[in-house]
């Protein structure tokens, strides 16, 4: 069963020149068993030999 993840979300308004954009971040919400066990995951990618 796939555990459902929690966003918090952070939005900023920026404008240029007459043009407004919005950006909004989404950074999941995890346990820090599970922040590490992502971030084991990725360096595991990143510096695997091929």
């Amino acid at each position: 069963m796939q555990e459902q993840v929690n966003y918090k979300s952070e939005v900023v308004n920026v404008h240029m020149g007459d043009r407004a954009f919005t950006i909004e971040n989404l950074t999941p919400i995890l346990s820090s068993k599970e922040r590490e066990r992502r971030k084991r995951e990725i360096e595991k990618q990143l510096f695997s030999l091929s």
